[in-house]
């Protein structure tokens, strides 16, 4: 799977948080690609969408959907469609 289905399978729930934490901290390309990711809220105060979703817990229900909100975003705006 590459970096934008393992994205996207998280975001349609058919990877677990923790599985999703796995690919943060162990898939280069994921790191790769959120890190060209510059654009964030500000209130983040993070550089990049990949250090920001390392910063905050993704397995409390909070930093799932904080995480989910940002990624959803950042596929929205490269126009990649899913559920």
């Amino acid at each position: 799977m590459n970096s934008i289905d393992i994205i996207k399978s998280y975001l349609e729930g058919s990877l677990s948080p923790q599985d999703f934490q796995k690919e943060l901290y162990n898939n280069k390309d994921i790191e790769n690609l959120l890190s060209e990711e510059t654009q964030i809220p500000p209130y983040t105060k993070s550089q990049n969408a990949f250090l920001y979703l390392i910063e905050i817990d993704i397995l409390l229900p909070s930093g799932e959907i904080d995480s989910k909100d940002l990624l959803s975003k950042s596929l929205t705006k490269k126009m990649l469609a899913f559920c």
